[in-house]
């Protein structure tokens, strides 16, 4: 199985959202999966909607561009369970893409590849936090970001201030979603 993933074909990335798709379908399909953390954002995001402020009408813990996040998920598809199942299976797939592309970029294998793609799907199935539209896989999303720009400054050879900038704003923005990220 590994050897399939270890020709350098983009229609690679397809059987890994396939897979991904197939692992959450159980909680895509049943809203008794949904989570007391998954419907407290659900309901900031409607308490947001309804006019309430962050910290002072909402008493929650929530980053403040999560609760954004949420708001905006509230405004476009209401108290809805698949719509935070998709979003977070997309906001996840766009990262398990982002990790391989990081590592084909940065040569972190001898071959070009998609086995960082598939590690990093199959482990993130492993944490139910990571999977679904949470603060956590929101700021993990940034961190990511924040990666490809260490890398970057680790390899160029004149030291630029763009990337150390870049790496700043995206750990910033990360811990905007959610205040534990570091």
């Amino acid at each position: 199985m590994l050897g399939y993933f270890r020709i350098n074909d983009p229609y690679r990335l397809l059987i890994i959202f396939i897979v991904l798709t197939l692992f959450r379908l159980p909680f895509l399909i049943s809203p008794d999966w949904q989570t007391i953390p998954e419907l407290s954002w659900m309901i900031v995001g409607e308490r947001l909607n309804e006019g309430a402020l962050l910290y002072v009408g909402i008493w929650d813990d929530l980053g403040p561009l999560s609760a954004i996040a949420y708001r905006l998920t509230d405004f476009v598809f209401g108290r809805s369970h698949l719509s935070f199942q998709i979003l977070g299976l997309l906001i996840y797939f766009f990262q398990v893409f982002y990790m391989n592309y990081i590592a084909l970029k940065h040569k972190m294998y001898n071959e070009n590849n998609y086995l960082p793609a598939l590690f990093y799907g199959i482990l993130g199935l492993l944490f139910f936090n990571i999977i679904m539209l949470s603060p956590q896989l929101l700021g993990l999303t940034f961190v990511l970001l924040s990666l490809n720009s260490l890398f970057n400054h680790i390899e160029t050879r004149n030291k630029t201030d763009g990337n150390l900038l870049n790496i700043g704003l995206y750990i910033g923005i990360a811990s905007l979603f959610f205040y534990h990220i570091f």
